[in-house]
């Protein structure tokens, strides 16, 4: 979170992409402490939806994205 609040801080904006974030805890840590203007959530477990959309909830629907996607997927 140190070197992402230093990144924004430096370039004045953060976009993060967590290809693997399970329950969303780390994109909700991303936005509130180190000042994400968007993150991008996706977990390729479906499962896993319901509670990733409930801790992603406190955030303003317009700073995240969710998908389940595979991983790899998401880098082409």
């Amino acid at each position: 979170m140190l070197a992402a609040a230093v990144y924004r801080r430096r370039h004045g904006y953060l976009r993060v992409l967590d290809a693997m974030t399970d329950c969303g805890i780390r994109p909700l840590r991303y936005v509130l402490e180190a000042g994400a203007d968007w993150v991008w959530a996706n977990e390729g477990n479906p499962d896993l939806a319901t509670i990733l959309s409930h801790n992603l909830s406190v955030l303003p629907a317009h700073r995240y994205r969710i998908t389940h996607q595979d991983a790899v997927v998401l880098n082409r």
